[in-house]
């Protein structure tokens, strides 16, 4: 593991992100229907078998997806101590369908392939995403789906003009002090996933003007969440 990689571990071992939560947390989303950055992960959830969480942190997503669909299995995947957290609300809660494993995504072994898999804001924080995005590959079934957030270049831009409203301490930390990040134009992220469908961008219309529309989610650094189908061709 790279130097930088360790700052990165060590860096959201610490900060635990998203932060910790209680099952109560869970009932304020399914009340609300879940927030839109949340909802495309809900919705593909809702129909899969096999999910795979590449990078969980402290496991709001992949926990809370567990919660809402225990027919659903998920593999949690995430190389800090964050990860501690994920598994012991698990335990707690007892939530049966998902297990987590602290690891680095680049040395896990998938044990079978998924029809899912989901990774919010965390390829941008790899040196190597590219071999990351090859494994990726190689673990989604055909005609899988991939929902992955990242930060988009505008509104990290946006960011530097607009002084943001962070909405706690964590946010403050993971959009400020990070070790490493990376940002992305839609027209970058689409030709990483070239090999894919896009079906759907938030914050989008009709799957564009995402970069435009960034410009006010500066607060996210831009976080923009992109569903990808696998091996189909408009």
């Amino acid at each position: 593991m790279s130097s930088i990689e360790n700052q990165i571990r060590e860096f959201y071992g610490k900060l635990k992100f998203p932060g910790e939560y209680q099952l109560s947390d869970f009932d304020v989303y399914e009340k609300e229907m879940l927030n839109s950055f949340l909802k495309p992960y809900d919705v593909v959830a809702s129909q899969a078998r096999r999910i795979l969480d590449i990078g969980c942190g402290s496991g709001f997503i992949s926990n809370l997806l567990a919660y809402r669909y225990p027919n659903c299995h998920i593999d949690a995947v995430d190389f800090s101590d964050s990860l501690n957290y994920a598994r012991e609300f698990a335990l707690k809660e007892k939530l049966q369908n998902i297990n987590h494993f602290k690891q680095n995504f680049l040395n896990y072994v998938a044990p079978y392939k998924y029809d899912v898999i989901i990774s919010n804001g965390v390829l941008h924080h790899m040196p190597e995403y590219h071999l990351a995005i090859k494994r990726i590959d190689q673990m989604l079934k055909p005609n899988g789906t991939l929902v992955v957030g990242l930060y988009n270049t505008w509104g990290k831009l946006a960011k530097q003009i607009i002084e943001p409203n962070y909405i706690n301490d964590i946010l403050y930390q993971d959009q400020e002090m990070v070790p490493f990040e990376l940002t992305f134009l839609c027209k970058e992220v689409k030709y990483l996933f070239h090999q894919y469908q896009l079906i759907d961008v938030y914050p989008g219309i009709g799957n564009q003007f995402v970069d435009f529309l960034n410009l006010f989610n500066y607060n996210n650094g831009g976080l923009t969440i992109y569903t990808f189908q696998k091996n189909l061709v408009l």
